[in-house]
């Protein structure tokens, strides 16, 4: 009989420890991820885009990982010939696990990657 208590324990033990943990990203705004970002690759500016003064900003969605890594990546808006060099360059970006409860959480954000085109940059960068 004492065996099924301590049985019946473990089980609600581990039940209650399976709600705690949520089964879905926890959506997070891109401002909060940004305070993560570990590691950033800047986007290639396309060389036509620079040339035809195309600039503008490309939003898009992100699932990160438990472990900070970018696993999915797709665009929401934004120049058309922007969308690649955003999306090669996101997808290398690392940040530090988002914890929830204490227990690192996949997320689900937008990013928002703007382009511009500087007369004069400061800091020798054209993006």
């Amino acid at each position: 009989m004492r065996r099924f208590g301590i049985l019946a324990v473990l089980l609600l033990t581990s039940a209650l420890q399976a709600q705690d943990t949520p089964t879905n990203p926890a959506h997070v705004p891109g401002g909060v991820v940004g305070g993560l970002l570990v590691s950033k690759v800047n986007p290639v500016y396309p060389q036509e885009a620079r040339r035809g003064h195309i600039l503008g900003t490309v939003v898009m969605h992100a699932i990160i990982s438990k472990t900070g890594d970018v696993e999915d990546l797709t665009v929401l808006s934004g120049p058309e010939e922007l969308r690649q060099p955003s999306l090669d360059a996101v997808r290398q970006w690392k940040y530090r696990p988002y914890l929830l409860n204490g227990q690192p959480t996949e997320i689900d954000t937008t990013i928002t990657v703007n382009f511009q085109i500087n007369n004069k940059p400061k800091d020798g960068s054209q993006i």
